[in-house]
Parts: C-alpha cells; sequence; structure tokens
C-alpha cells in the first residue's frame, strides 16, 4: 500500500461530541454525561497537544471527580504525554491514596490495577525504584493470565501493554531473568501463530478498537527481531485506519501509525519511503482543527524528520537541531523540547568522538547541561543517569577525567538515595574502577569487585520469584584473596569502547577463569580480564577455520608451536585441548619465560596471512583481533623487560606502527589512541638502545638519533592534544623532558629553556589530572592522594629539574619548583576542602545543580606567600630540600629563601645531607634522659651550618617560617645556634611542612575573620584536658578561665566531643593537654588519648571538608607534634590531619616531656590572651601566635634550661589570629544587626 493510499480528505475533525478521544469508554457508565463529554473534551486537546487547555478541563472537576480512577488516569496520560513524570505519578499516587481513604475496591483487579502499573513504571523514571512495578507486574500476570482477549475491555488491554512497557524497562535496568515467562499475556485461546501482543492487536483491528490496537502497536514493536515484521505490523493498523467506520480518532491513530513506520523503514534504508510517510503523516495532522484548540502535533513530524537525519553531517544535523529546539513551540511543549536537547546533546557527542578537541568539548557540555537540566526538572532521573552514563561518562573519559565521573555519581547517589536499577548501578562501578586502578589501589579494586556482587545479589534477591534464573547459574564475582589479585590488575582496567564495540561478534556464556570476574554475555561486556576474552574468542575462530580447511596443519604449527620445543606435539591433539589461557601461553609465553622471537615471528607471519586474506569473518572483526593479538605481543614484551632485549621491545612496537595503517578504517578509528602509546615505547626503547651502544645517554641534541627519538614523541604528543588525551599528553612530555634534561649537562643555550617549557605544559597536564582526586572522601581521600603523589611522575623528575636549574643558575625558578616538591598534597586537600564544602549557612545559597564541573584550584604562587607580610608580619620564609640527583651541589642542601620584598634566592649551607641523615638518626634514638645531657646537646649543633647565613640575611626579632624537609622534620631547628644565640632567643620560629600548606592555612584565617564583623560571632574556646600532674590540672583550669571556656574533663573528656569542637565552624581555639601516642613502627596509629577511646589521625582525616573554619589547635600531649614524612614529601600526623580538618595553626611537641613544661607553657602561651578577648580598642585584639610561643619556650628556658623542657614546643602554621573586631566593624554590625 503507498503511503497516499486510502487516506481520508480531512479538513477538520468534528469535536468531542462525535468522536471518542478517552482511553477508557468502557468505564463511563460510571461517570454522568456532563463529566464524560467534559473528560472528552480533555482527551481531544491531549490528542492535539495543546496540554494547557486538556489540564484546564481537568482541573476544573471537583476533587472527587478528580480522584475517579477513569478522570485520573486521563489526567495522568495528558502529563505522561507532555513529559511532566513528577505531576504525573501525583495525580496517580492521589488517586489511589484517595480511594483507599474512601474505601473503595482499591485492591481489587480493575481500573486500579491499571493505576498501579502506571505509578510502578512513573516510580521507576522519577525514583529507580522498581519494587511498585515488579508488584503490578505479577499483579497484571496473575490476573490475565487466564483471561482470553476475546474478553478484554480496555481496561485489560491497557494494563497489557502497560505491562510490556514496564518489561522493556525491566530489559534496560536488569539481566540474567527469562523473558518468556513474562510474555505469558495475553492468554490467547486460538493461536494463529506470531506474537502473543501481535495477535491481540489484530483481534483489535477486527473488533474497531483501534485506538488500544495503537497503544498495543508501540510495544508489539519491540518484541519482533527484525524491520520486516515491525514494517508488516504497522501496515496492517494503518490498512485497517483506512476502512474503519467507528467513532474513534483514525485521524490521530494513523498518523501516529505512519510516525512508527517512517521510523522503522529508515532503519531499514528505505529512506524515500520514510519520507514519503512523514509527508503524508503531515498532511493529515496539518489538516486537523477544532475549535479553540492549539493543533502542535506537526512538531511529532519535525521530529521525525530530525532524527532520520543521523547519516547526514554531525555538524549540520547539530545546527538544525539548535535552530528547532529555539522554535517557540518546542519550547512550550516539554516532550519536544527534552527530546530535542538529548538528540542534540548525542549528535555533540558523537563530533566529539570523532574530534576530540577542547572546542568540540566544550559544545557538547552545554548541550549535555541543558538536556539533564531539563530531564531533571521533569522527574526523569533513569534518563538522567543511564544519559550520563552513555554520554557524559563517555565524554569525561576521553579526557581521561575520571574524577569528573565520580564526583557526578557520588552527587547523584546522595541526592537519590533510593537509586536502585541494577545494570546502571555496575556501569557506574566500572567507572569506578577505571579511576582506582590508575591509581593502583588494589584494596578499592576489591572492594569494588564484591559491590558489583552485591549489587548482582541483591537483583537475584529481588527477583527471588519466577522469571529470573536460579542463583547458580548466574555468574557470581567470587572473592578473591588480595595475593592472588595482583595479576588481574596487571590487565584490568583496560578501559576502550573499542573492546564493547568488537564484543558485538560474541556468542560464547559468560566466563569464570580461575575465580576471576571476567563477564561476557551478548548484551554487554565488562573488560576485566580483556586478554582472556580476546584469547577466547581467538582460540574459537581457530577451530573453527582448522575444521573448514582454512588454516593447513602447517599453520596451526607457526601459531601454536615452538620450533625449538615442540618438534613431537601432533598439533591437532593439542588444539583439542587448548583452553585460552594455555593459548596465552603459548602465543606469549609467561610472566619470566616469553615466547622466542623466532616462535613469534612465525606465528604471527600465519596469524596476519589467515586474518587478512582467508578468513570468512567479518573484515573489521578479524583486523581487530589481529591488532588485538600484536598488542597483547607487545605489552608482554614490555612485561618482560627484564628478559627480553630493548631490539626486541622496539621491533615489536614498530610493528604495531606499520600494522595500524594496513587496517580498514572502521579498526583504524577505535585502535587510534594506540598510536601514540605504541610510538613513545618504540622510542623509549631507542633512548635504551642508544645507551647500550654508546655506554652513555644523549648530550647532544643535533645528534640524529636524539632528533629521531624527539620526533617520535612530538608526533604522539601532537596526536594526544589532538585528541585531548590528557593524561598521554602530560606522560609525553615528562618522556621529552627527561630526554632534554640529560642534553642540559652540556650547558648548551637553548636547551634549559626547552626542558623548562616542557615541564610548565606537563605541570599543566598534570594539574588537569589531579581534579580527579576530588572524587575522594575522608581518609580514603588522603590516602589515595599520598599514593598518586609517590606515583606522580612531576615530582619524581622535579631533583632534576632543579639539578638544571642549579646549572645556570635560576634561583626564582629554583625556589618555585621547591614548593611544588614538598606537601603539594595536603595543600591541594585544604583548598580543594574549602572549596567543595558547604556554605555556613544552608539558607544561604541553594544546592548546585547535576553535574558541577570542578572549580579551578588557586595555584600557589610567590605574591600569595608575600602577601602574608602585607599585615606586618616582617617574616622571612626558608626552606630545605634534598634532590636525588648526583650532581655535586645537590649532595648537599639546598636552601630557599624569601626575604620581603626580594625575590627568592638559594643557597647551599656548609653541611651535606649525609651529615644531616646521620645526626638526625642519633637524635632520634635519644630518650628523655640523653636530652638533658649536654654533650648531646652538641651534636644537635653539627646541623648549624644550615641556619648560619640567617645571620647575615635576617635580623633579631624577624619571624623566620622554616619549611624543613625529610627528618628534619623530626628536630627542633629553634634550638639552634645563630649569630652567637639560640636561634629562639633571636627569633620567633614558625614550622610549615610547606609554603603552599601555609598560604592555604592563612587564606582560610583570614577567610574566617571576615565573618566576625558579619555575625558578630564572639571568641569562643574549647578546653579538653586530663593532665597526670597537679600541676597540669591547675593550668588547665587557668587556661580555662583566660579563654572564658569551662575546661571539659572527667566523664565529657571524649573523643566525639573533641571532634565536634573541631568541627564547629564557630570555634576560634581548642587546647587539648592530655595524653598523645606515637609509633615509629605504625605511625598512622598515632592518636590523642581519651577516657572512650583514642582518636587516631584517620579519625581526624574522616572529618569532613572544612569551610569556615580556621581554629587555633594546642596539642600538649606527648610527642603529639612527630610525623613521618613519605616518599612524596608529604608530613603524615597529628598535625597535618589537624589542617586537613580546619585548622590553620597549632602547637605540638616533637617528644614526650615533663607535665610541668607542659603547665608552664600554657602559663606563658596564654597571657596576652588575657584581657585580648572581647577588647574593644581600635584595632580590635590580634595575638601572635609566634611571639607568644616564643615568650613561652623563653620563660621555660629560663628555669629549666636543658633542651628537654624547651625545646619540643613548636607552632605550625599561619600565626596570627584576630580575637575580637575593631570596635568601629563591631558597633556597625551592632547598628545593621541588632540583638533581639
Amino acid at each position: 500500500m503507498s503511503a497516499n493510499e486510502h487516506l481520508p480528505d480531512w479538513e477538520n475533525v468534528p469535536d468531542a461530541r462525535e468522536f471518542k478521544y478517552g482511553s477508557l469508554p468502557s468505564q463511563y457508565d460510571t461517570l454522568d454525561v456532563s463529566t464524560t463529554m467534559q473528560l472528552e473534551q480533555a482527551a481531544l486537546c491531549c490528542h492535539m497537544r495543546d496540554f494547557q487547555a486538556a489540564l484546564s478541563a481537568l482541573d476544573a472537576f471537583p476533587v472527587e471527580i478528580r480522584h475517579h480512577p477513569v478522570v485520573a488516569f486521563e489526567h495522568s496520560q495528558v502529563y505522561w504525554l507532555e513529559w511532566s513524570l513528577l505531576d504525573c505519578a501525583r495525580i496517580l499516587r492521589e488517586a489511589l491514596t484517595w480511594a483507599e481513604e474512601n474505601r473503595a475496591d482499591v485492591d481489587e483487579h480493575g481500573i486500579y490495577t491499571l493505576l498501579r502499573a502506571c505509578l510502578g513504571k512513573l516510580e521507576v523514571y522519577t525514583r529507580g525504584d522498581f519494587t511498585l512495578a515488579r508488584d503490578a507486574m505479577r499483579e497484571v500476570n496473575g490476573w490475565l493470565s487466564s483471561i482470553s482477549i476475546e474478553q478484554y475491555t480496555d481496561v485489560q488491554t491497557l494494563c497489557v501493554v502497560q505491562h510490556y512497557y514496564l518489561l522493556l524497562l525491566l530489559q534496560i535496568n536488569a539481566d540474567n531473568f527469562d523473558l518468556d515467562f513474562f510474555r505469558k499475556i495475553p492468554y490467547v485461546i486460538h493461536d494463529q501463530g506470531g506474537t502473543k501482543l501481535t495477535q491481540l492487536r489484530e483481534y483489535l483491528q477486527g473488533e474497531g478498537r483501534l485506538r488500544e490496537a495503537r497503544a498495543v502497536l508501540d510495544q508489539e514493536l519491540q518484541l519482533h527481531e527484525n524491520g520486516v515484521g515491525q514494517e508488516k505490523a504497522c501496515r496492517s493498523l494503518l490498512g485497517a485506519c483506512s476502512v474503519s467506520k467507528s467513532l474513534e480518532p483514525t485521524w490521530w491513530i494513523a498518523s501516529r501509525a505512519r510516525l512508527r513506520l517512517s521510523g522503522v523503514l529508515n532503519a531499514l534504508g528505505q529512506s524515500e519511503a520514510a519520507k514519503e510517510e512523514l509527508v503524508s503523516a503531515a498532511k493529515q495532522l496539518q489538516k486537523v482543527s477544532a475549535s479553540g484548540i492549539s493543533n502542535r502535533t506537526v512538531l511529532l513530524v519535525r521530529l521525525a524528520e530530525l532524527k532520520a537525519l543521523s547519516q547526514s553531517d554531525k555538524t549540520d544535523v547539530l545546527r538544525s537541531w539548535a535552530t528547532f529546539s529555539e522554535d517557540v513551540h518546542v519550547k512550550a511543549d516539554k516532550y519536544i523540547l527534552s527530546t530535542a536537547i538529548s538528540a542534540a546533546s548525542d549528535v555533540a557527542l558523537a563530533i566529539l568522538e570523532t574530534n576530540p578537541n577542547r572546542r568540540n568539548r566544550d559544545i557538547f557540555w552545554q548541550w549535555y547541561k541543558k538536556a539533564e537540566s531539563i530531564n531533571e526538572n521533569l522527574g526523569d532521573v533513569m534518563k538522567v543517569y543511564n544519559a550520563r552514563q552513555a554520554t557524559g561518562d563517555i565524554a569525561a573519559s576521553l579526557f581521561d577525567d575520571y574524577g569528573a565521573i565520580l564526583t557526578w555519581h557520588k552527587q547523584f547517589d546522595a541526592k537519590y538515595s533510593a537509586f536502585n536499577l541494577w545494570k546502571p548501578k555496575m556501569s557506574s562501578r566500572k567507572a569506578k574502577l577505571i579511576f582506582h586502578n590508575g591509581l593502583k589501589d588494589e584494596e578499592t579494586i576489591l572492594q569494588t569487585m564484591l559491590e558489583m556482587k552485591e549489587i548482582k545479589a541483591s537483583q537475584d534477591e529481588f527477583w527471588s520469584e519466577e522469571g529470573f534464573k536460579s542463583s547458580d547459574q548466574i555468574a557470581q564475582v567470587k572473592r578473591v584473596k588480595k595475593s592472588s589479585y595482583s595479576g588481574l590488575l596487571d590487565r584490568c582496567y583496560e578501559y576502550n569502547r573499542q573492546i564493547d564495540w568488537f564484543a558485538g561478534s560474541s556468542k560464547e556464556l559468560p566466563v569464570i577463569h580461575e575465580g576471576n570476574p571476567t563477564y561476557r554475555t551478548r548484551e554487554g561486556f565488562d573488560t576485566i580480564g580483556l586478554s582472556i576474552v580476546l584469547e577466547q574468542d581467538l582460540l574459537h575462530w581457530i577451530r573453527q577455520a582448522s575444521t573448514q580447511g582454512i588454516l593447513s596443519d602447517e599453520d596451526l604449527g607457526n601459531i601454536l608451536l615452538d620450533p625449538q620445543a615442540d618438534q613431537t606435539i601432533n598439533v591437532l591433539s593439542l588444539l583439542d585441548s587448548l583452553t585460552p589461557q594455555t593459548l596465552s601461553v603459548r602465543l606469549f609465553g609467561t610472566l619470566h619465560t616469553p615466547t622466542s622471537l623466532l616462535h613469534w615471528e612465525r606465528a604471527f607471519s600465519s596469524l596476519s596471512e589467515w586474518l587478512f586474506k582467508k578468513s570468512t569473518e567479518p573484515e573489521s572483526k578479524r583486523h581487530f583481533l589481529l591488532f588485538r593479538v600484536q598488542y597483547q605481543r607487545h605489552n608482554q614484551t614490555a612485561l618482560h623487560s627484564s628478559a627480553v632485549s630493548w631490539d626486541t621491545i622496539a621491533i615489536e612496537a614498530q610493528r604495531i606502527l606499520d600494522l595500524i595503517p594496513k587496517l580498514n578504517e572502521e579498526v583504524q578509528q577505535h585502535v587510534i589512541s594506540n598510536t601514540a602509546v605504541s610510538r613513545n615505547a618504540l622510542a623509549s626503547a631507542k633512548v635504551m638502545i642508544y645507551a647500550a651502544k654508546t655506554g652513555h645517554v644523549f648530550l647532544d641534541v643535533d645528534n640524529p638519533d636524539f632528533r629521531d627519538i624527539l620526533s617520535l614523541y612530538e608526533l604522539s604528543l601532537a596526536q594526544n592534544r589532538e585528541r585531548g588525551w590528557i593524561r598521554a599528553e602530560a606522560y609525553t612530555l615528562i618522556e621529552i623532558a627527561c630526554l632534554y634534561f640529560y642534553a642540559t649537562t652540556k650547558l648548551d643555550s637553548g636547551v634549559p629553556e626547552s626542558f623548562i617549557e616542557t615541564l610548565d605544559a606537563a605541570m599543566t597536564a598534570f594539574e588537569r589530572i589531579r581534579e580527579g582526586w576530588r572524587a575522594l572522601q575522608g581518609w580514603d581521600k588522603v590516602r589515595k592522594v599520598m599514593l598518586a603523589l609517590e606515583d606522580h611522575k612531576m615530582l619524581q623528575i622535579v631533583p632534576w629539574v632543579i639539578a638544571v636549574l642549579c646549572h645556570y643558575p635560576k634561583p626564582p625558578e629554583i625556589w618555585f619548583m621547591i614548593q611544588i616538591a614538598k606537601s603539594v598534597g595536603l595543600a591541594w586537600l585544604m583548598k580543594v576542602n574549602a572549596a567543595e564544602s558547604p556554605p555556613l549557612d544552608p539558607n544561604l545559597s541553594k544546592p548546585e545543580p547535576l553535574p558541577r564541573e570542578p572549580e579551578e584550584i588557586p595555584s600557589f604562587s610567590i605574591e600569595e606567600v608575600q602577601a602574608i607580610n602585607e599585615a606586618g608580619n616582617n617574616a622571612v620564609f626558608v626552606d630545605w630540600y634534598n634532590g636525588s640527583s648526583s650532581l655535586h651541589e645537590m649532595a648537599r642542601p639546598l636552601m630557599g629563601l624569601l626575604v620581603p620584598g626580594v625575590q627568592p634566592t638559594c643557597t647551599v649551607p656548609n653541611i651535606t645531607w649525609h651529615e644531616i641523615d646521620e645526626t638526625a638518626r642519633e637524635l632520634m634514638k635519644y630518650d628523655t634522659a640523653d636530652l638533658h645531657s649536654e654533650k648531646n646537646l652538641k651534636t644537635l649543633y653539627k646541623l648549624n651550618p644550615l641556619v648560619e647565613v640567617l645571620a647575615k640575611l635576617t635580623k633579631p626579632g624577624q619571624i623566620l617560617v622554616f619549611s624543613p624537609f625529610g627528618n628534619l622534620h623530626r628536630l627542633p631547628l629553634h634550638a639552634l645556634q645563630c649569630d652567637g644565640q639560640t636561634l629562639i632567643r633571636r627569633n620567633p620560629v614558625v614550622y610549615c611542612s610547606s609554603l603552599s600548606v601555609l598560604t592555604a592555612a592563612s587564606r582560610a584565617r583570614r577567610a574566617f575573620e571576615q565573618t566576625l564583623l558579619q555575625d558578630q560571632r564572639r571568641f569562643k574556646a574549647s578546653v579538653f584536658g586530663d593532665p597526670p600532674s597537679e600541676e597540669g590540672k591547675a593550668a588547665l583550669q587557668s587556661v580555662g578561665q583566660v579563654l572564658q571556656a569551662k575546661p571539659i574533663v572527667n566523664n565529657n573528656f571524649r573523643a566525639s566531643r573533641f571532634a565536634e569542637a573541631i568541627q564547629n565552624p564557630r570555634l576560634h581555639l581548642v587546647h587539648f593537654h592530655g595524653h598523645a601516642e606515637f609509633s615509629e613502627t605504625v605511625p598512622l596509629d598515632q592518636s590523642l588519648v581519651f577516657n572512650d577511646r583514642n582518636l587516631t589521625l584517620r579519625d581526624i582525616f574522616e572529618i569532613p571538608p572544612a569551610h569556615h573554619r580556621s581554629h587555633h589547635v594546642t596539642l600538649l600531649g606527648c610527642g603529639s607534634g612527630m610525623s613521618k614524612t613519605t616518599a612524596s614529601n608529604e608530613v603524615l600526623g597529628l598535625v597535618p590531619s589537624l589542617f586537613h580538618a580546619g585548622a590553620s595553626s597549632t602547637v605540638s611537641t616533637l617528644w614526650p616531656f615533663s607535665d610541668q613544661d607542659a603547665a608552664l607553657y600554657s602559663k606563658h602561651f596564654y597571657e596576652e590572651f588575657e584581657g585580648a578577648i572581647g577588647a574593644d580598642g581600635e584595632e580590635g585584639a590580634v595575638i601572635n601566635l609566634a611571639v607568644a610561643n616564643q615568650r613561652a619556650t623563653l620563660k621555660i628556658m629560663e628555669q629549666r634550661p636543658a633542651l628537654y623542657h624547651w625545646a619540643p614546643f613548636v607552632l605550625n602554621g599561619y600565626w596570627m589570629m584576630q580575637v575580637a573586631a575593631p570596635a568601629r566593624e563591631k558597633n556597625q554590625a551592632q547598628d545593621q544587626n541588632p540583638d533581639p
């Protein structure tokens, strides 16, 4: 039948009194005539997509009529077609509640069953909860399992339609269930063949119930396995419309069927026929008119036309969607608008995948955020989640921004806690695996695998009745011991959508290999255990080719047998006994024994000949498989680098580069990322080959081999930048920097500049990668950042940079590189915590919509450090650093100094790091008795050269800010001699783990003090204590009086109270006088001792991010300031954990002390606080903690001169502290915010 055959020549449409537009006319006998007519009028408006008119008619009903099940269903259908899902669910929920409260027969099968099924569908969309949907499916299935279609009213028909709609949602969100079980209805007595839905539709068409038939058609099309069956179904309904004499709106039914038929024909490649159907549908819809009703149905035709443009130029398609979405009528139709914006987002992603540059990335995210915002406002939470995985996560992964993926999912889980759709949740765990594999975090990978197991088990339990396979048939993720898990990590998680593409050809059942999870199904694919799956396909193909005679016995021998070791093996017998694992061993060898080059040359030659020329499998699949086999060989040689020559590694990398251009275009698009990887591997191998041949590394940038290798890296760099692969860009830049590093030793002009420029670019790339760490939380976040930093190539190369800069020299650059290398993790965490935390008053701002892109983190600068001195501090900043280079200058410590008003300078103290480390180790062995000895004080004075230069560059009384390195963090550097006197007597001394940490602390303190005026905040302190001596107890009470805070002691002296205190955003100061514990062997167990339990540094790191917090913490506990320094120069201890939790300054101790000393320290340290708290001076009250610490230390020194007594007390962080606002500002605040 042609598109225009039997097309009625409608000029307009009679009104609702002559047509039946309502969905449930069989129930009209429960309504009066006027209500029925008004309901039909609303249904007519809905059919013409004038939703406001429809809603106006329905809202005019009194409440008891609005909650009538027939009216409520029609009301919900208006919102459903408009795609206002939250309102749709509300209408149904209110109707069911009203019925229950008014004792209607709500639990009996019938129209309320239909309402429950519709509400179940909406619960899946709006909450991600399948509970109501599952119950509704069971109810419908049980009710209609024995009622034949000849007995159906429109209620039963629509229940079947809803049942199959829910089944479609189930297929999207779950797996491992028996589809046939859910397809038992409708019950057909005289089975005529075809699907049950087909027979139901044909029966309805024969009865003239075409509106119901069209509803069935939508679900029937999902069941047909081919487009021919779908086309036949659509044309069947159109034929019934052409001869219908019923009062049903065949204009609407036929036009909707034509729109569905157009989509089917497009899928079949019949684009011209599809266009004809759209033209016919448009003619039908354009002629329709009704008095007082707007006809917007033609928008559906335009929507279908745009969807058919998928094969056109993507940029033009995106432009068309953009124009369409700006149409005023489109903006008024929520369904049309949301569909258009989502389609535009999909097209933008396709453009981004083809050419992943930053411009295309920005365009994609603009469309994606529009789509997400619209869908979330409409209540389509399932679409929000699935669209994120289908588009947003893919776009983020193109740029290695896995942290953004995790951040989004973390925010989503917090916002929609009831969301429990199994397949989407499983996919989010895949993204989590990707990120943590990048951090080499085996523990979290294992935990995530167990979460995946729990999701599977949760699904199995949820569907514990019929319809799902028994648990022993479902591939379960098994618990794997960490010791046996490490081998899997070498291949997990190779996240690449090329594998998902390849998996389309797979027909094997799920596989379990040696207890490791390797999911593999026809519907989906987890790329864990990737090589095993590929080897399984290869083995399957080899066996098929052998059976078909495509692969000869000689070919099989070349592929499977080692010519030097397997002369007696029968290749056909071997083929029968092979498994994917033993095939892998024969092709690639084991970790310690790779296959010989001779064997591999023969094997790859035969594999190439077969897969390129002889195999009958699809070209793209066999080309891709050949590539993956060669790539696996390349990976194996890299793993075997200790057992194979660099020449072999170079050969395998070159073979990859030679192979890729021979693959067909489709495969090349999927494997393009491997080009840069292989090119870099080839360049690295050439470096090692040159070094082995000449006995030295490259020193001459004009060397042809140097230029050849550099060109390989630069080609990779250009490709990585063009494709937007940030991580690959960063590591390629590091490789180039390494190449330049060796050449800098010749002091050729221009080389150092190239070296530094390359590192600057690498640093920028690493900063973008580091954003991914933000997705973590608490101690987990801290620990993962530390692990990542230890593997951070940028930090590993910093000593090289400093070594190069020392050759020239460039003091400001050297100083800056030192800052990069010290405590960058803690500084970054402090800034991120401040940026990510909620505001102090939750009413001040609304939650940000999903997704929130990572904010830029303030970078560290000289100006920011110098700004600390703007308040008249006049501090000198002193750094010590140890590089790993063997150059002579680096055998001694490098000392960086930043003096007010002067550019950074560097000097080299007259002491070696060997001497420093030996002295430090000796001092750390001392017990408290040793620290009383004058002789042992001389041991400390061996380190005096570290501070000698300060006698010339600083003035007495000037604050010295020390940023130590390594074991120097554990030593009292303020006890060294300078200018003929003890340093702490000459100058106030402050410590910090790095200047970047200090600037973060000062920034937080200044922001905190700005709130003093805004909310009239009075000074507030918390005093905790359990001193062992009477002097200590008296000092604790005295501190409480000074700080106007009652000490928290005895039963209230609990870890939970202390944790609450340091989270209080209104707190200025916390004082602790008690016991602390530190273990050299288990430093992470360092803790403060309370009556209920110990509060460990892990516990403190778990405290939520600090925002509007900037307190001072005094820790008078034995060794509270002791710490460990990591390989990445991060300091781990109670003090850094308190900075992470919001402190801006601390006082702590370097060793166990006398409680009498602590009492003396408390008395004198808080002297300046007396009278200052709440003071009304013109300038307010500002305490200089550095001066207070110096005064307290000197007071102890006067009474107890032994090092043991006065030297353990150290001040960390920002030392200026305002405890009262200036009088003028205080009065202004009172005027603006009078007390009630």
